[in-house]
């Protein structure tokens, strides 16, 4: 994985209504809209959040940026977690 493309490494679960669509972050679910630009609502949440560097989870697996989606499709739950990149080099 090239080391610029970089949005936490632990195991995607949180329950979420099926077919809801929304971002968990930090323990809290932010419901999202079908069709929401999802580059700029992951940045704006990673912003509110505090992260500089984090990694994103669409619909369970780790995605690198440019393989998100230009949109949010209906149900679509995506995970924000912080990058922790202490000690790398």
């Amino acid at each position: 994985m090239d080391r610029n493309e970089v949005w936490g490494q632990e195991n995607y679960n949180y329950a979420v209504e099926e077919g809801q669509t929304g971002v968990m972050v930090n323990g809290a679910v932010i419901p999202v809209e079908e069709g929401a630009n999802f580059r700029d609502t992951i940045k704006n949440i990673s912003l509110d959040a505090g992260f500089g560097k984090y990694r994103v989870y669409l619909n369970g697996a780790e995605i690198r940026p440019s393989e998100a989606p230009v949109a949010f499709a209906r149900g679509d739950k995506a995970e924000i977690r912080a990058y922790d990149d202490a000690g790398k080099r």
